[in-house]
């Protein structure tokens, strides 16, 4: 908390100029406790306790209070601390972040691993029109899109057959596809449950 500079205003009202030059540093001036701006033009405040000539004080104002005085170097340190403060709390949200991230990946690692596909595949979306509109994520997402396989390869399996790009679960039919980037299977877990289905017939 800073500590606040007690007063006494020299007039009722104050000069207009001072409102419109708050939040500022006035500086104390030779009797100790009369304030002036660095131009030497005096404020209508003086202080109740007296402090060394020249000593920076910040002026502000606020709304409940009115004039507010405090030492300019107390002012610095506060603001510095309050930074520091902030980065520090910053710095932990973002490494929390991170190891939420990494366990997150090495969630869906383990359980796109386990589906044990033996071909080269990734995660995807089917994109949705109203995913793409301008009410929406601009994703191509929707409240019911699920993660497919993306199969990157030919698939021949007795009957059943994939062409590259195909969805695990059958053919990706959205006109609006491409617009999305293929996933590893780190970023997400298959969802989609007739693409897990017919992930079965490899697993088995």
């Amino acid at each position: 908390m800073l500590k606040k500079l007690a007063y006494k205003k020299t007039r009722q009202f104050i000069d207009p100029s001072v409102m419109n030059s708050v939040p500022c540093n006035v500086y104390v001036q030779k009797d100790g406790c009369s304030l002036a701006f660095e131009s030497g033009y005096g404020v209508d405040l003086t202080l109740c306790e007296p402090l060394r000539e020249g000593t920076a004080v910040r002026l502000s104002f606020d709304k409940v209070e009115g004039f507010e005085l405090c030492l300019a170097s107390d002012y610095q340190a506060y603001v510095a601390e309050q930074t520091r403060v902030r980065d520090q709390k910053r710095k932990a949200e973002e490494e929390q972040r991170k190891v939420k991230e990494a366990e997150r990946q090495q969630k869906n690692l383990v359980f796109n691993q386990a589906l044990n596909l033996p071909f080269s595949w990734g995660v995807d979306i089917k994109v949705r029109m109203s995913g793409l509109s301008q009410h929406s994520w601009g994703d191509g997402r929707s409240r019911s899109t699920v993660h497919h396989v993306r199969v990157l390869e030919e698939i021949r399996d007795g009957r059943f057959k994939r062409d590259a790009g195909d969805f695990l679960c059958g053919k990706d039919d959205s006109k609006h596809q491409g617009y999305t980037e293929v996933l590893t299977i780190e970023e997400a877990s298959v969802s989609c449950q007739a693409c897990l289905r017919a992930a079965k017939r490899f697993t088995q």
